[in-house]
């Protein structure tokens, strides 16, 4: 399984935002959703990710509205997705600095 976040970065201050998409590499599964902002993105975030906040559920991305939910609602869903396979292997760009430590500090 891959796994992988688009991240709004502001600063030194984890992202306001993030997309967590994971794709299992057998069956070509995959697991998508935003999530909500929890500070202002910055205007250079928007312009490198194409990612706004419309409102405090919805952001649009690349010119389309989509749903976004918290953190803690993605960690739920994203586990029960996890369960469904055996074996489970994260993998991530620069996952150790960036992704898991987001992933850890809302898992708790």
């Amino acid at each position: 399984i891959l796994l992988w976040f688009l991240f709004a970065v502001r600063g030194d201050q984890y992202p306001p935002f993030a997309q967590l998409t994971v794709k299992e590499i057998s069956t070509g599964t995959n697991f998508n959703r935003y999530i909500i902002s929890r500070i202002p993105i910055s205007a250079s975030g928007e312009r490198v990710t194409n990612i706004n906040m419309v409102d405090e559920t919805s952001m649009i991305v690349n010119g389309i509205c989509v749903q976004s939910v918290t953190i803690q609602i993605v960690i739920n869903e994203f586990s029960t997705w996890l369960s469904k396979f055996d074996n489970v292997f994260l993998v991530a760009y620069n996952g150790q600095r960036f992704d898991l430590p987001v992933l850890a500090s809302n898992v708790c």
